[in-house]
């Protein structure tokens, strides 16, 4: 192969690169190993209920040093998605979020006790977007934003799971919080309707999307107001970070 062609190949190899979502989860995973996370990329796990194995682009874990979480582990489960033409939209609620119930804690048991510690944690008194515009989709094409949401889901149920089938077999309570998280290349906005109509937008970093599934198996919980009560949903808090924001996000874990 003469130099000519070696260049076009090159050139070609560098072009398909660039077009897909491959940088970004490099850099990405650079960037978290430079802030201390025991970084894992393209973990396969099976999917139960697909009948297939799944993918999570990036598994970071790193000790907690949070006072509220006892030394227990946070791993943020992470979704790379590339969409330079397309901007992705998340209306905001009023309401902010003081629901300490939407931490992915395991074991389960353990939840309770972060409670009086949720104040302090990110989570709290943000308020969260409860809609996402579905982008500019063409009729008869799938919703990017649901598609890569429900993915990254059933990715946070899997690695729960993990954690608490190793705590049963091996009769010991690790503590961990798993954190769903979306990485995004575009341009990310956040908008709001005003009683008259008018809709404001604004250009953000980050955001969050708080999201509400039904889960598999409803369950009788106590609470100690209103005394006992079918769960039958679980809702979550999925951060979407732009890559350039990265860096200030991994501020939240010290």
């Amino acid at each position: 192969m003469n130099s000519s062609k070696k260049e076009n190949l090159r050139d070609f190899i560098k072009k398909e690169i660039k077009k897909s979502g491959f940088p970004l989860e490099v850099l990405s995973s650079m960037i978290l190993d430079k802030n201390g996370w025991d970084v894992t990329p393209h973990l396969l796990f099976y999917n139960e209920l697909e009948e297939c194995y799944n993918e999570i682009d990036i598994y970071a874990s790193k000790q907690s040093t949070r006072t509220e979480f006892n030394d227990a582990m946070e791993t943020l489960i992470i979704e790379c998605k590339k969409q330079e033409k397309k901007p992705w939209v998340f209306f905001r609620q009023n309401q902010p979020n003081t629901d300490f119930a939407t931490l992915n804690v395991t074991p389960e048991s353990a939840k309770e006790s972060f409670g009086k510690g949720f104040s302090h944690h990110y989570y709290f008194r943000r308020k969260p977007c409860g809609y996402h515009f579905p982008t500019f989709v063409a009729r008869g094409k799938p919703d990017v934003i649901l598609d890569t949401v429900n993915h990254l889901l059933d990715s946070l149920n899997f690695a729960q799971n993990a954690t608490t089938r190793l705590n049963e077999k091996f009769g010991v309570q690790l503590l961990e919080v798993f954190y769903p998280v979306i990485i995004f290349d575009g341009k990310l906005f956040s908008a709001r309707i005003k009683p008259n109509g008018d809709i404001s937008i604004t250009k953000s970093k980050h955001l969050q999307l708080k999201v509400c599934r039904a889960i598999k198996e409803p369950k009788l919980i106590e609470l100690s107001r209103i005394g006992m009560r079918w769960e039958i949903k679980k809702e979550y808090v999925v951060d979407i970070v732009t890559k350039d924001s990265l860096d200030d996000f991994l501020k939240y874990f010290p």
